[in-house]
């Protein structure tokens, strides 16, 4: 789901929990009917809600308010559902068949990733992040390189070795690689090799 999606349906369910507060708050008496003259005159509106204030058979607004908390409750349950941040893979499945898998985790792959990039010229520290998209991989790096290095040529070093390590060691094509370069400034400790 895409974000707009994600937006759009954190919206509704704070709209349909707002309902359903309103309509439980009415039904069982915790809103005055007297607060209801100060809302804006839409008479559909000041209808239903005079129709709320005094249902009569004790039924009824049992009922009501049985409904209201059902709903309330899903629609708190699919509000924490929706602002949960998804779950990353931990495991790449490098192959399966019949008599089991094979996996590489995506920490040791970071790892690899961080090694390749500390290993080329002027490159002080690197962190990277590793995922899968489909067959093949996607690399993250960001480094930081000597302050007089030519951060072109680095970020182009980086990127050749760390594609044909990876796809070296998974076996897998690597897709997209993005390297971010920052220069370290000329008063920090530059790494000696």
């Amino acid at each position: 789901m895409n974000i707009v999606n994600r937006i759009l349906a954190t919206i509704l369910m704070l709209l349909l929990l707002s309902v359903t507060a309103g309509t439980l708050a009415l039904a069982l008496g915790l809103i005055p009917a007297s607060t209801l003259a100060s809302l804006p005159h839409y008479e559909p509106l000041q209808h239903s809600l005079r129709d709320l204030t005094h249902i009569h058979p004790q039924r009824a607004k049992f009922i009501t308010i049985a409904v209201a908390t059902v709903v309330a409750g899903l629609s708190i349950c699919l509000l924490v559902l929706e602002l949960r941040p998804r779950r990353r893979q931990r495991h790449l499945i490098l192959s399966r068949n019949r008599d089991g898998m094979v996996a590489i985790g995506f920490n040791t792959l970071r790892k690899v990733a961080e090694e390749v990039s500390m290993k080329q010229a002027d490159v002080n520290r690197a962190r990277c992040r590793v995922d899968s998209h489909g067959d093949s991989l996607r690399v993250r790096c960001n480094i930081t390189a000597d302050p007089f290095a030519d951060a072109s040529n680095v970020g182009l070093d980086v990127e050749t070795s760390l594609k044909s390590r990876l796809e070296h060691t998974v076996g897998r094509s690597v897709e997209q690689i993005r390297v971010k370069v920052e220069l370290a400034k000329s008063g920090d400790k530059v790494r000696v090799r």
